[in-house]
C-alpha cells in the first residue's frame, strides 16, 4: 500500500510539534511549581499567624480568669463591707436611745420623760437614772 505522503515529509513537522508540546507542558509545570511554593510560603506566614492569635487567645482566656478571680474577690469584700455595714447601723440605732437617755439625764429629766422620749421601758430609764444620774 502506498500513502499519498511521504512519511519523511512529516518527521520534522511532527518532531517539532512534540518539541513545541513538551516545551509548553515544561512551562505549565514551571509555572505550576511557583504557585506551589507560593502556596507553601503563604501557608507558612498563616500558621506563623494562627500560632500569634492563639498566644493572644490565651493571653486573653488568662486575663478574663484574673479579672473574674478579682471581681469575685471585690464582690465578698462589699459583700463584707454590707455586713459590716449593716451590723453599725444596728449598733448605732440600738445605742442611740441610750446615750439620748443619758443626756436627758444629766438634764434633770425624770423617769417618765426619759421613758417617753427614748421609747425606753421603766427598768431601762431607771439603771440609766441611777448610773448616770448622780445624788440626787
Amino acid at each position: 500500500m502506498t500513502l499519498p505522503f511521504d512519511i519523511a515529509e512529516l518527521f520534522w513537522p511532527l518532531l517539532l510539534a512534540a518539541g513545541s508540546g513538551l516545551v509548553a507542558a515544561l512551562l505549565v509545570m514551571l509555572r505550576v511549581l511557583r504557585l506551589l511554593e507560593s502556596q507553601r510560603r503563604e501557608i507558612r506566614l498563616l500558621k506563623a499567624d494562627v500560632l500569634t492569635l492563639r498566644g493572644a487567645v490565651s493571653a486573653l482566656a488568662q486575663e478574663e480568669v484574673d479579672a473574674g478571680l478579682r471581681r469575685e474577690r471585690i464582690e465578698q469584700r462589699l459583700r463584707g463591707l454590707h455586713t459590716r455595714q449593716d451590723r453599725l447601723e444596728l449598733q448605732g440605732r440600738s445605742e442611740k436611745p441610750y446615750a439620748q437617755a443619758i443626756q436627758l439625764v444629766r438634764r434633770g429629766a425624770g423617769i417618765d420623760e426619759i421613758m417617753q422620749a427614748c421609747g425606753l421601758n421603766r427598768g431601762e430609764a431607771e439603771l440609766i437614772l441611777s448610773m448616770h444620774g448622780g445624788a440626787r
